[in-house]
Formats: structure tokens, sequence, C-alpha cells
């Protein structure tokens, strides 16, 4: 039986989840709050899928990592590109990582946007996209033992029907694993939640796979009763009513030069369209695609497209962030560029308030060798807009949808952890050292978090042990590993799951 299982449910939000709870929706995590330590956990900036997981289980933050999101901005002679990120550049950094450095066995399935498996002391099994497993003959042996595994589809995971399958299937293999090996930590990510949350834009629809999560770990806990439980999120999800294209801003205020600015505007017509009239978005990319077909033209510019379409040579600043939440990342591309002023006169036409919550430099929000991969300023608008990096026909449209919140959850429940314990100020961060504390290993000097002592019941031997700090373990910085998947099959997968237009 692992010391400690860790179930990692993407864009768990703790606001619905306590308003949830207090309506009788959810009697399992309520259970779990009750007799056990819940917490808000503020994510990474920004709160999106890549960083906030490889902050999570490292402990470190983004200018250690050198990962904003999804993709990597690469300066070339013609300005700037997109690549994927691959979280296999980050392997050695991993809790299961160091736990393997010291004898320690960890299961690791499916992390969310981990494609590849690689050699750890125990096992690590990703269905995402191809099935990759280590040990090898795992992939077998999963297809052979596990009934209907066939039926897992890691290719159209943009589908609520298909992550509704997925999860029954992920709690499957869940068990037979755990029947197989013998590990001490056990990390199981589930992904439903968010993609509900991306693709349904429905509270209502996401009540109900809160409501059916809430049933599986009631039979998960019935199975695994005694050993401890820590259930994570990489941040949460809230409805926005307003979108800001912040690259549009910057084009009419002259800080943004595109080649093809008069065709960029017309072509985000149908941008308007479906943001003034959300209900009616299927009939307009219905309409988007017939036009496409007599006009030879694609309506509506991708970020790529964006991308070709600037002129850098002239241009002083370009945003660039998925659009996922409501932080944004500024490149400065001429560094005596003054843009702070501007910004904090950002506002909304409609009643003339200042839509700007914070400006950060980059230096003030991260620290480490890796500063150069991240944005030069880093904004945080109002909590109900939305930040665009795709053009649109005007800065701000109205809209309603959900997406990312700064704030994930964190649950710790079994007999090493306080009973009814609200726990503040928790980060995301402070989970990778808090593992490596319950399992009795020392906490690398170079990770930014802490351990949250404040988890542990008193008298349980985690409460008691001083916390042992590591000189960092020097790693050999990986290349991306896109082996499995082409960078046209990422960025197809991450269109299907919302992250991009």
């Amino acid at each position: 039986m692992p010391k400690l299982s860790v179930i990692g449910l993407d864009s768990l939000d703790p606001f619905y989840l306590e308003r949830w709870v207090e309506k009788g929706y959810l009697p399992t995590f309520e259970r779990l709050i009750e007799n056990g330590v819940f917490a808000k956990l503020t994510s990474t900036i920004p709160p999106v899928t890549i960083p906030a997981w490889q902050t999570m289980f490292t402990g470190k933050n983004p200018g250690k990592l050198g990962v904003f999101d999804f993709f990597e901005l690469q300066k070339s002679e013609k300005g700037y590109t997109l690549k994927p990120f691959s979280p296999l550049r980050l392997k050695g950094n991993y809790v299961w990582d160091i736990l393997s450095t010291f004898g320690k066995k960890s299961g690791v399935i499916n992390i969310p946007e981990f494609f590849t498996s690689y050699e750890i002391e125990g096992f690590m099994v990703n269905t995402q996209n191809e099935l990759s497993a280590y040990p090898k003959h795992l992939e077998n042996d999963l297809r052979k033992d596990i009934q209907n595994f066939e039926l897992y589809d890691g290719h159209h995971f943009g589908k609520i029907e298909t992550l509704e399958r997925n999860t029954l299937l992920d709690w499957e293999l869940n068990k037979y694993l755990r029947s197989k090996f013998d590990v001490d930590l056990l990390i199981h990510g589930f992904r439903i939640l968010d993609v509900v949350a991306h693709r349904s834009q429905d509270e209502k629809k996401l009540l109900e796979h809160y409501v059916k999560m809430d049933e599986q770990i009631s039979k998960y806990l019935s199975l695994y009763s005694d050993e401890d439980l820590l259930i994570v999120s990489d941040h949460g999800a809230r409805i926005y009513t307003k979108k800001v294209y912040m690259n549009s801003y910057l084009r009419d205020q002259g800080y943004l030069k595109l080649k093809n600015s008069n065709k960029s505007l017309t072509r985000s017509l149908s941008y308007n369209l479906i943001d003034t009239f959300p209900g009616l978005e299927k009939v307009l990319a219905a309409m988007e695609r017939l036009l496409t077909l007599i006009t030879g033209e694609n309506l509506r510019p991708s970020l790529m497209e964006l991308f070709s379409s600037v002129d850098w040579e002239l241009s002083s600043v370009f945003a660039y962030a998925l659009s996922t939440s409501n932080f944004i990342g500024l490149w400065l591309l001429k560094k005596d560029v003054d843009v702070m002023d501007q910004l904090l006169k950002m506002e909304d036409p409609e009643d003339r308030r200042k839509i700007v919550k914070n400006i950060f430099r980059k230096e003030k929000i991260y620290n480490g060798p890796e500063l150069e991969a991240l944005p030069d300023i880093v904004i945080e608008f109002d909590d109900k807009y939305l930040a665009r990096s795709e053009l649109g026909p005007f800065p701000l449209c109205r809209t309603r949808t959900m997406a990312h919140q700064k704030f994930g959850t964190l649950i710790a429940y079994g007999p090493s952890f306080k009973d009814k314990h609200l726990l503040d100020n928790a980060e995301i961060a402070d989970v990778a050292p808090t593992i490596l504390h319950l399992m009795d290993t020392a906490v690398p000097e170079d990770a930014d978090g802490q351990v949250l002592k404040d988890l542990f019941r008193n008298g349980s031997d985690p409460a008691k042990r001083e916390v042992k700090r590591q000189k960092p373990l020097h790693h050999k910085k990986e290349t991306a590993d896109l082996s499995r998947e082409s960078e046209e099959s990422f960025k197809k997968r991450l269109k299907a799951l919302g992250y991009l237009s």
C-alpha cells in the first residue's frame, strides 16, 4: 500500500467546491473536508496546465523551469516562433525522480500533457495520446488484462463523452496498477473537469461531473481508506464576461505593427460575432466554413497566423498567452519602450472602469536561470476579463466563457493529516516539498516551495520530523521529445481541449 496517494483533478475549483458542498451535492468531498485539511492553492502565473503541474511536482517557479505555458517563444532572424514545450525537458526534477534517487518507488499515471513515459523506480503510464508505459511490458499487459481497455481513446481528448469513458477506464487502470506494484507514492491525474469547463461553458454540466467524481472518489476511499490521500488541482475555473484582445489593443496604440492589418481586421470579424452571440457559436462556425470554401480564405486567423503576420522590425511590444485566464505576457521587442503608463490607462468603454488589476515585471514574480524564456511583463486583468492573444476587431468584447482562475484546491485526508483544518497561504510550489517530507526525503535547496507542516496531525511522524534540505540535484536538461506526437498533432490536441482557436 502506498504511503501516499495523490489524485490530481485538473481544474478542481475551490469556490465551486465550497458552494456545492454547502448545498449537499458532494457528500464525499464534504467528508474529506470535514475530516481533513482544505486549502485554496495559489497557482502559478499564469494559472495554466503547463507550467502549473510542472511547478506542483518540482516545487520550482517558472523562472527555474523556463516555461510560461504550452508553447515556448523562440527568437529567430524573422522574429518569434512558437514551439511546443515538452515536460520531458524537466526530467530528473520531479518528485518521482528525486524519490528514485533515494531508492523509493513511485507510480505515475496520466499527469496532464505528459505524453511519454520513462524509467523511474516503480512505474509510469501515460494514455493521453499513444499508450506509453514503463516498464515497457505494461503496454501489452494493460491491453490484455483490463477489460475494454481497447476503448480508451487518447486522440479525441476534447470530447466530453470520450473523457467520460476514459475516466471510468482510468479508475480501473488505477486499481490494476496498485495490485501489480508496491510503491511508496502513487500519483494519478484526471483531466475531465477541465475539459468539461472548457467545452461546455456550463456550470450545470460542470456540477454533473463534480458529482460523478465525488461518487468515484467514494468508491476509491472504500477500497483504500487507511492511507494518506492528497487531492490537488493546478488551478480553478470561473465564468468571464469580457475578453481583452491584447494584441488588438497594442495594434491600436501603435506598439504592434502588422504586415496585413486590414486583411487581419476583416478576417477576425467572426471573433466579434461569437463573442457577442456565444450561444450561436455552432451556427457561426458552420457559416465560417461555408465562407471559407467560397472565398478560399480562413475568416478566423489563428494564433500561429498572427505570428507570421507581425512586422517584427517595426513592432515594439507583443502579447502572448493561451486564452485560458486573466493573465497575459508581454514581450518588449525594443528594450527602451515604456508601456507601463499606457497599460494602467486601459479601461472598459462601457463604464470607464479600469481593467488592469496588476502589472508585474518578471523579476518580481519569477527567479532563476531561465528568466530569458519568460515575458518581460505580465498583466493580470480584473476578474471578469479573459486575456486573449489573437486579433479581434475591437480590443474588448462581450463573452460568456469558462476559463482558468488562479486558485486551485488542496485536500489532505488520512492518518497523517489534521481534522477540520483550513490552511491559509498554500501555494502550488509547496506540494512537492510536502510530498518529499512525508516520504522522509530531503527537499532540494533550490525548491521554491515550503513544507506545509501545518497539514500534519500533532504527533504524527511528518509533524515531528525536522525539514531536511539537500543540495540541488543537477540533471542534464532534456531536449523536447515529441517522438510520439508531432508538433501538428500537439496543436490539434490543444485546439480540441479548447486552448487554441
